[in-house]
């Protein structure tokens, strides 16, 4: 049976040091330990799956070389970047919350939804919007209440108004067409 270490007779360790048995193996070398790998390169150097049952806490960087899987809920207190792809397990939306509150959702469908956990469109807001640039529209826009212009409108196509009653479409200010 190999002893149980102690701190009546805790050494101190130079070189290699290897501990196994049949179920566990660790290797001590050079300041850094070695978990399923016989030359580890970082203080705890892991070849192999790790599960964290409880709360892991990393208070400097921490870099995934391959496939973090996270099954439960996730805190991140600094600045995540990502040089790779999200994906989220079959049927499941990839959520962005701030204070608990879901803000943006990538559906299954792929549609993403702003402000509305279910996007019924290939972008789908709920709330005010505001674009500072140019915004290009190659198909059919369908305005459900006041179109409010303020400056300049230009159009290089057709304008169709189609309503009962007067005072359907009203114009002031400047508006210009090509046809």
């Amino acid at each position: 049976a190999t002893p149980a270490l102690s701190v009546a007779i805790a050494p101190l360790w130079t070189g290699t040091h290897t501990f196994s048995n049949p179920t566990y193996s660790a290797l001590f070398t050079g300041g850094n330990v070695g978990i399923g790998t016989t030359a580890p390169a970082q203080k705890l150097d892991i070849a192999g799956g790790l599960n964290v049952s409880q709360v892991a806490t990393i208070g400097g960087n921490m870099a995934v070389g391959g496939t973090a899987t996270i099954s439960g809920a996730a805190s991140l207190g600094g600045t995540l970047t990502l040089p790779g792809t999200i994906t989220s397990a079959a049927g499941n939306p990839i959520l962005l919350q701030t204070a608990g509150v879901t803000r943006m959702v990538v559906a299954p469908s792929g549609n993403i939804g702003i402000g509305t956990t279910t996007p019924a469109q290939a972008l789908d807001v709920v709330g005010n919007t505001h674009v500072s640039g140019n915004q290009i529209i190659d198909g059919n826009t369908t305005i459900g209440g006041t179109l409010n212009i303020t400056g300049t409108f230009n159009t290089s196509g057709n304008i169709t108004a189609s309503c009962i009653g007067t005072g359907c479409l009203t114009v002031s200010g400047m508006f210009g067409t090509d046809n």
